[in-house]
């Protein structure tokens, strides 16, 4: 699939759809995603999935429709576009609904996206893809490892009938490997990553050697007891409760939903001075920028949190009409994707809100230096199973899962043993706790998520375990 047949698409669609309609929108994209799988120090799955069609969405008096089909025939596009039309006409109207977009142009982006991804032939793909695998077997053969590597190119096509037309691509990796060993009754484990949006720019071989390193370093892991501790949290885990705790928290639609803890905050203090959080889309070089949503909205910085105030929320078109009042008006942040199972831009899904490169500022502390203010506490880099329990306020729960380390008088003693305490806590509350915030940043996507989370180590003065593995050992 190439873009002048997605544009050909487009174009028809709209040109259909504009006879029966009061607004109209059509998305069209072509996604390619090839993925390779280990576990038990094998390959275990090659796969691709390359898929490309068109999503109509119509505005008939008042009321929406949408449809979506994969061929791209003129008598196909012209049922889609029909049966959107059906839908708007068998519902009531949203009184919400403002408009679609109207066009804004898009953020240009020198960053070119890597058209070989989607060309890239099986050999290569497997020899890329399975390289952390290769690497983390070379440095250290009697670990058990586990993981992923994901090649996406994705492209697409938005038009409307006020205007928008523009298209966008863009191309990433990301690899996941997972190092574990058992020593005794405990086990121990490490997490490595690497992520590009080129193939020149990907390094697979670190991903597999990060992740022997960092089971190595857990190796002999004991157990702690349940507390309250003041707690390191590494890159992978502050993404991952980034992505799954605090996301949806700073959507716009969470907030009109009603599941949002930070409704009715903006201009209030939410965390501690030092914490600053942004979502980018406009960031040269960065894994999830883009030059247009997919609504057509040039992508942009949104300042979300600065010096611990809530200073806005993340948008589509659609909450940001409906949220704004005369005392208060809210615009798209440029965040409206079209995100749903696997990576890529869906032509099957109307928007939702979505972030882009979402992080956290860098503070000013190197990482020893966080871990040097730790009296007696742990060090977390990876948690797994991180949901939340009560989104309206924010409570949340997680396992630590790899990379877990023991802090005694300002240094890291020993290993915790992976999977062996649970966290239960209240994240409004800790984005209070905080103590420190690292000056490296890196560039996770966690497993599940849809999102570039760009990140540093985080040291916050209170974490309360609420389980622990019942084995000897105990170091607390």
């Amino acid at each position: 699939m190439n873009m002048d047949t997605l544009r050909d698409a487009t174009e028809y669609a709209l040109k259909t759809a504009e006879k029966n309609t009061s607004q109209c929108e059509v998305f069209a994209s072509a996604n390619s995603v090839r993925t390779i799988r280990f576990a038990l120090n094998n390959v275990l799955e090659s796969k691709s999935i390359t898929d490309s069609g068109i999503g109509v969405r119509v505005v008939v008096d008042g009321s929406m429709g949408f449809s979506s089909t994969t061929l791209l025939e003129k008598d196909a596009i012209e049922e889609t576009v029909l049966r959107a039309v059906k839908i708007a006409r068998n519902k009531k109207p949203d009184t919400s609904f403002k408009s679609l977009p109207s066009p804004k142009g898009i953020t240009r982006l020198s960053t070119p996206s890597d058209a070989r991804l989607k060309e890239i032939d099986v050999e290569e793909i497997i020899k890329l893809g399975s390289a952390p695998l290769e690497a983390g077997l070379k440095k250290e053969p009697s670990l058990e490892f586990s993981g992923s590597t994901n090649f996406v190119f994705e492209e697409c096509v938005i038009m409307n009938s006020l205007g928008v037309d523009c298209e966008d691509s863009s191309s990433f990796i990301y690899a996941h490997v997972t190092a574990e060993g058992r020593e005794g009754n405990s086990e121990f484990s490490g997490i490595g990553w690497n992520v590009a949006r080129t193939i020149e720019g990907f390094s697979p071989d670190k991903a597999g050697e990060e992740a022997v390193e960092n089971a190595l370093k857990s190796k002999g892991g004991k157990t702690i007891k349940p507390g309250r501790y003041e707690t390191v949290f590494g890159h992978y885990a502050v993404a991952d409760l980034m992505e799954h705790v605090l996301s949806y928290a700073v959507s716009l639609g969470s907030v009109d939903a009603g599941i949002s803890y930070f409704t009715g905050g903006l201009g209030s203090q939410v965390a501690a001075e030092e914490l600053s959080v942004f979502d980018d889309g406009t960031i040269e070089g960065a894994l999830a920028s883009k030059q247009v949503d997919d609504e057509g909205t040039p992508t942009r910085r949104t300042q979300v949190i600065r010096n611990g105030v809530l200073e806005n929320f993340l948008s589509d078109s659609y909450y940001a009409n409906k949220a704004s009042k005369p005392e208060k008006l809210f615009e798209s942040t440029g965040n409206g994707f079209r995100f749903a199972g696997t990576p890529g831009r869906r032509y099957d899904s109307a928007p939702g809100i979505f972030p882009t490169n979402f992080g956290i500022e860098p503070g000013k502390r190197k990482a020893e230096e966080l871990v040097s203010e730790v009296k007696n506490g742990v060090y977390v880099g990876r948690l797994w199973y991180t949901y939340p329990i009560n989104h309206i306020q924010g409570d949340f729960t997680c396992t630590n899962r790899s990379n877990t380390y023991l802090i005694e008088d300002g240094e890291i003693t020993q290993g915790i043993a992976a999977n062996s305490f649970r966290i239960n806590d209240n994240l409004p509350r800790l984005l209070q706790k905080i103590k420190g915030i690292g000056k490296e940043t890196k560039t996770v996507v966690v497993w599940g998520g849809a999102s570039a989370i760009i990140v540093p180590e985080v040291h916050f003065s209170d974490v309360n375990v609420i389980y622990a593995k019942n084995e000897e050992g105990h170091v607390h």
